[in-house]
């Protein structure tokens, strides 16, 4: 495996449509890699064509467990990482190696601003905006816990994280509502399974709670409203999501007393 400066990164899992995308705005990375997660479709194929050593996983294998493997592929000073449904402006790479070359050993990780998106609707309020992520950090100083199941987070082992407002994020995060809800399910699941794993009973009057607030916090507070009725029905399918986590957890428990 050679040596290199700047790896990228993307992990991804049935992403054909828009894997082509998300790896050309990482053109100019030293090394690129594309950890695949059991895709049924041509995503591995299309990576293969676009230049990036392609590793397989295996399905059963945790969100964190897949960044893990992402981080050890890499052999790059700095790693900037991308899900297959974010993209790096035109001319975006070639300005964030300028920028990661300056920045001094005291910094580990840079946060990146995100514009994030329903279908073509720029999401600005409901809490979509302003958004910052970790998208890229020093391969020595930064780890993540195979045990992390949904919005695994990086740890830094030291240094300090910084602000890169150059250069924006373009997140497609949901195509539509449909996805939203499908995509917004798949993390309830994801996360009643990790609290049951951790012995966390249901508690549907906190879930009634909890989505209720979470509604008023994101219509009033976030003034999710002002995106229109897109912003209101994703509020809406986002309280669902919430209730969602603790029926599926109850769920869990119920087969275990069966």
């Amino acid at each position: 495996m050679t040596s290199a400066w700047l790896s990228g990164v993307v992990v991804v899992r049935d992403a054909g449509e828009m894997i082509d995308a998300c790896l050309a705005s990482l053109e100019g990375v030293d090394e690129l890699v594309v950890i695949d997660h059991a895709s049924a479709d041509d995503t591995a194929e299309r990576a293969v064509r676009a230049g990036a050593r392609v590793v397989q996983a295996p399905s059963e294998a945790t969100l964190g467990g897949l960044r893990v493997r992402a981080h050890d592929e890499c052999r790059g000073v700095w790693i900037v990482f991308l899900d297959a449904d974010e993209r790096l402006p035109r001319g975006g790479l070639a300005a964030l190696r300028a920028s990661l070359a300056r920045l001094p050993e005291s910094v580990s990780a840079v946060l990146l601003p995100f514009d994030n998106r329903l279908g073509d609707v720029t999401l600005r309020w409901g809490g979509f905006a302003p958004a910052r992520r970790v998208r890229a950090y020093r391969r020595s100083d930064c780890h993540w816990a195979s045990s992390d199941r949904v919005h695994e987070v990086l740890k830094r082992r030291r240094g300090r994280a910084v602000r890169l407002d150059t250069l924006t994020v373009t997140h497609l995060t949901y195509r539509d509502l449909a996805h939203a809800e499908a995509k917004l399910m798949t993390y309830a699941r994801l996360g009643a399974e990790a609290a049951f794993e951790a012995g966390r009973r249901p508690q549907r009057v906190r879930a009634v709670v909890k989505a209720l607030a979470r509604a008023l916090r994101d219509t009033l507070l976030r003034a999710a409203w002002l995106d229109g009725r897109a912003g209101l029905r994703l509020v809406w399918v986002r309280a669902r999501a919430t209730w969602a986590r603790e029926r599926y957890l109850a769920d869990l428990w119920r087969r275990i007393v069966r």
